[in-house]
């Protein structure tokens, strides 16, 4: 049937709820979601009609075993399942809480059992494939809480669900930013925030119904389940999704879709682009059209100005054009989105004095460093630029932290209310309430410039590290290390935003060096239990003297001063690691087929170039759990395999073998044609 393409209709509707039961009495037979597993073909689809009625039917389930207010925690992978569980919590009355199936029993299971915990959930809910493994899970972490499969035959029926009563000031769901296992911290985003935020996408990147989205966003992340799954729908596009794992093996595949849909809007966070460049060839580049492509938007994390301009120059025989790199910035205690770059605009930037920046000050040169802007202050949401410590307003081009105030900014965390009262509930010349957003930044020209962070996070492909949960991790792994002595800290370098831990040793360990030791294999083990409990590599490792870490006068450490210490070289270093900056170089090489020492060698050559170490770092016998390779790693090797090998292999199959010798050995012979296991990885975003 035609498709009315003014977008969104007018409406009354102060809750998702009611939105989307109006949609699907007013435009049943609208197509709004396809799912694509290998980017090619449409596996599973929803209508607005379809997607109430499994809305209904989920929730008429859960509202048999839970009241309503409940806390949701939904536990699978990206996928129609995904939406309609989503608003199934929804149409039930309760809270979704956004989150990814339980795979790594050390990294997923304590951040998700934490998350449980924090927010009482009452139901968890999955799919069919995920069924078994969250049960298992659950009943290892004694949570009473029953587990709920999507597709599973209901109890009920969908008309014995109850219509709750809801009102835009209801919390429709929990936000968890990515990073903590200790101390989660849920945003509670009201039916009222979203509604508005979407609103304000809509209206600031000129979208309608004719637009064509391409998503691959994990749907737990703000980014994916707020811009690319409920802004398309408010605005009627049609969205094809693909898993978010292909896209970390085969990036190709997620423009090759965009090409053959004609899709108008997708993007990621600034890595996504990098590794585009890195992994698709000029030849395959030519086969592309990405003329139709008017929004490439991006953000989540610090964005780059060699990125874009590499991303533009790379693919612009495809087609692509400049005015479709859209910045923009926001986070979730603001629902999504702040501002961003409106399409068809060229994006700005302003080349600045780094040593006048670290004062607060803006001064424009030649050269210097190059900050991107996020796009214009938009009359939805106040944006002022404050002085941190003194809580006053600063003038244009001057540096301070960002402040926002707007209809689409949450009222509270999650049973935190002094948080809350600190951090969402600010005062400004007698105005408020602002958040803080901990991230600094300044205006010019009317531009939004973001330029660092107040607080001591660490941004890692879209997702925020905790620099305590690092150091504790450390910690754990010898007694030769000092008990909170560590400092892990962000570091802007060429290659973007890396993390470097700096950590104390113990007088034994010094001991042990004068009795002829070394520390390169604790160094080692500090990079894998990294890689491995928190999905990142470190760029450096730095081990120091004893009590010769940056404190303050009671005791706690001083990450910005090590991280200054750190770039000056004022250190006491006992030893230390840095990462190759050509290693990658190293990794062109043919994979002798068949041969399994052959492929062995190939697999540590390649391992220590992706990890940025020396080859003789890395040898054949070594754990692939100890390489300091993580997941976005490991799924673009078993890509790089399967590519030079002509064969299928699983998502997994590196976790599926214990060494480098182990998995060569594997693949000296294997001919397996067999489906790829569906996987999750978190740590991409």
């Amino acid at each position: 049937m035609q498709q009315n393409n003014s977008f969104p209709a007018e409406t009354s509707a102060d809750h998702w709820v009611a939105w989307l039961r109006q949609q699907a009495e007013q435009q049943p037979d609208r197509r709004v979601f396809e799912f694509l597993p290998d980017g090619r073909e449409v596996a599973d689809w929803l209508s607005y009609a379809e997607l109430d009625r499994r809305a209904r039917l989920v929730a008429a389930n859960l509202q048999s075993l839970a009241p309503e207010g409940s806390r949701v925690l939904i536990l699978m992978p990206n996928g129609i399942d995904y939406i309609v569980g989503f608003f199934a919590s929804l149409y039930a009355g309760m809270i979704a809480v956004t989150a990814y199936p339980p795979q790594h029993k050390r990294r997923d299971w304590r951040r998700l059992t934490a998350i449980v915990e924090d927010c009482s959930a009452g139901v968890l809910l999955t799919d069919e494939d995920c069924l078994g493994s969250v049960t298992d899970w659950a009943s290892s972490q004694k949570l009473s809480a029953p587990v709920v499969a999507v597709a599973a035959a209901p109890a009920v029926e969908a008309e014995a669900w109850r219509e709750p009563r809801l009102s835009s000031d209801d919390i429709a769901l929990l936000q968890y930013s990515s990073g903590s296992t200790g101390t989660p911290k849920g945003v509670a985003v009201s039916h009222g925030n979203l509604l508005h935020n979407v609103a304000m996408i809509q209206r600031e990147m000129r979208i309608d119904a004719s637009d064509v989205w391409v998503s691959w966003l994990p749907l737990f992340h703000d980014m994916g389940l707020i811009g690319l799954m409920l802004t398309p729908l408010y605005c009627g596009s049609r969205v094809q999704m693909i898993p978010p794992p292909l896209v970390m093996q085969q990036p190709l595949r997620w423009l090759e879709l965009i090409a053959s849909s004609r899709a108008t809007i997708s993007g990621g966070p600034n890595f996504i682009y990098d590794h585009c460049v890195d992994r698709v060839t000029p030849e395959q580049v030519r086969a592309l059209d990405l003329s139709h492509w008017r929004v490439a938007f991006n953000g989540a994390e610090p964005i780059r100005a060699v990125t874009l301009e590499q991303f533009v120059r790379h693919f612009a025989g495809a087609g692509l054009t400049v005015n479709a790199l859209a910045p923009c910035y926001g986070l979730a205690e603001a629902t999504l989105f702040v501002t961003g770059t409106p399409p068809g605009e060229p994006y700005a930037t302003l080349t600045v004095e780094d040593a006048e920046l670290a004062l607060g000050r803006v001064r424009p040169v030649d050269r210097g460093r190059t900050l991107v802007s996020s796009g214009p202050i938009n009359p939805q949401m106040t944006v002022r630029i404050v002085d941190q410590h003194h809580h006053r307003p600063l003038a244009d081009n001057e540096v301070g932290e960002i402040w926002v105030r707007g209809a689409s900014v949450a009222g509270r965390y999650w049973g935190r209310d002094k948080l809350s009262t600190d951090m969402l509930a600010a005062e400004l010349d007698g105005q408020g309430p602002y958040l803080r957003t901990g991230d600094l930044g300044f205006v010019h020209d009317g531009q939004l410039f973001v330029c660092g962070r107040a607080k001591e996070l660490i941004v890692i492909r879209g997702r925020n590290l905790y620099p305590q949960d690092i150091e504790a991790t450390v910690q754990e792994i010898s007694p030769l290390l000092t008990r909170h002595g560590g400092a892990a800290f962000a570091l802007e370098t060429a290659a973007g935003e890396v993390a470097v831990l700096v950590q104390e040793i113990t007088r034994s360990a010094v001991s042990e060096i004068r009795s002829g030791g070394n520390l390169d294999g604790l160094v080692r083990d500090i990079r894998s239990a990294v890689a491995r409990d928190h999905d990142i590599p470190l760029h450096a490792v730095v081990l120091i003297s004893p009590a010769s870490l940056m404190r303050t006068t009671s005791g706690k450490i001083q990450r910005g001063a090590a991280c200054q210490a750190y770039m000056l070289g004022e250190l006491t270093v006992v030893t230390q690691w840095c990462a190759e900056e050509d290693g990658k170089s190293q990794a062109a090489l043919p994979l002798p087929e068949g041969d399994a020492a052959g492929i062995a060698d190939w697999l540590c050559r390649w391992i220590a170039a992706e990890t940025r170490v020396a080859p003789a770092q890395m040898i054949p016998d070594m754990a692939l759990v100890d390489t300091g390779l993580d997941s976005m790693g490991a799924l673009t090797l078993t890509n790089e395999l399967a590519t030079r090998l002509g064969i299928r292999l699983p998502s997994d199959t590196l976790s599926r073998h214990a060494t480098i010798t182990e998995l060569a050995d594997y693949l000296a012979t294997a001919t397996t044609t067999e489906a790829p296991a569906p996987a999750w990885q978190e740590g991409a975003l």
